[in-house]
C-alpha cells in the first residue's frame, strides 16, 4: 500500500499521468491477448509494453532521481552512542522520508529504534528527523523531518 501510495503521490502531473494511463492500456490489451490466446497480439504487444517501459524510465529519469532520493541517515549507535552515518535510498513525500530494509537484523534499523531522533543528509544539508518505525516483512522507518 506504501508503494502504491507513493506512485499515485508522484503521478500528479499531467504528462506522468497519460503515460502511466498509457502503459496500463497496452498491459491490459497484453493481458487480453493472451487470456483470448492470440500469439502474435501478445507478442507484438508485450514487445510494445517492454519498450514503452523503457522509453517512460528515460523520459522521466530526472523525476524517478528526484522521487527515490540518496540520502544518509545519521544513527546513534545503541552501545557506543556515536553518530553512525548510514546511506540509504529513500522515497521523499515533502517533510516525511521514508526508508526500508527486509533484514530482520539490520543494526541501522535497530539503532533508530533505540533513539528515533536522527539526522538527514540530503542534498549536501543536515536536516534534524524524528523516526517512526514498523517492523514487519518490510521494515519501514518514516522521518519527518524539521522545518
Amino acid at each position: 500500500t506504501v508503494a502504491l501510495f507513493l506512485l499515485l503521490r508522484a503521478l500528479r502531473g499531467a504528462r506522468a499521468r497519460l503515460a502511466f494511463v498509457g502503459l496500463v492500456i497496452i498491459g491490459l490489451v497484453d493481458l487480453a491477448a493472451r487470456l483470448l490466446n492470440l500469439p502474435l497480439t501478445t507478442l507484438l504487444f508485450r514487445g510494445l509494453f517492454l519498450t514503452s517501459v523503457v522509453v517512460v524510465l528515460l523520459a522521466f529519469q530526472d523525476d524517478l532521481k528526484r522521487f527515490f532520493e540518496r540520502l544518509a541517515v545519521s544513527v546513534l549507535g545503541r552501545k557506543s552512542g556515536r553518530p553512525r552515518p548510514v546511506p540509504l535510498v529513500a522515497a521523499r513525500l515533502g517533510d516525511k522520508v521514508v526508508v526500508s530494509t527486509v533484514r530482520s537484523d539490520s543494526q541501522w534499523f535497530a539503532n533508530l529504534e533505540a533513539e528515533p531522533t536522527v539526522s538527514v543528509r540530503l542534498f549536501g544539508r543536515d536536516r534534524a528527523a524524528a523516526a517512526t518505525t514498523s517492523r514487519g516483512p518490510l521494515n519501514l522507518a518514516v522521518l519527518e523531518l524539521a522545518r
